[in-house]
């Protein structure tokens, strides 16, 4: 990257680096850890034009969250603790990474995006 004159690094942390659930505490942990480092990353790594940010999605419908989403009342229930009332897709995440990567996204550097349809936003851990 740096021979290429600079780019963008994009880590995936979790919306429970900010707000964990009881229960998963190295899972937490280690979210809370990536974005962290992320920080520190785009520190060392910003005088040499490299950008790096993270991404802290929430529950996405992807085989690690099957127990969620292969069950229908499960599933409506996750669904209504969204501020929109929907579930998170893998390509609503993807559209995220692809913007982090862009230039279109210069102006951010060191940043945790929490993208989790406003789950964050009003819940309380448990």
């Amino acid at each position: 990257m740096v021979a290429a004159g600079g780019g963008s690094i994009i880590n995936t942390a979790s919306s429970m680096a900010t707000l964990p659930l009881g229960g998963l505490d190295g899972y937490a942990a280690s979210k809370g850890g990536v974005a962290m480092l992320t920080k520190s990353m785009a520190a060392g790594c910003g005088p040499l034009g490299i950008r790096v940010n993270a991404i802290g999605p929430g529950y996405v419908d992807t085989p690690m969250n099957e127990i969620i989403f292969g069950n229908e009342d499960l599933a409506a229930a996750f669904a209504a603790g969204h501020a929109d009332g929907n579930l998170q897709t893998s390509e609503e995440i993807g559209d995220l990474v692809v913007f982090l990567a862009s230039d279109a996204s210069r102006s951010l550097n060191g940043a945790l995006i929490t993208c989790d349809r406003g789950w964050t936003s009003f819940k309380s851990p448990v």
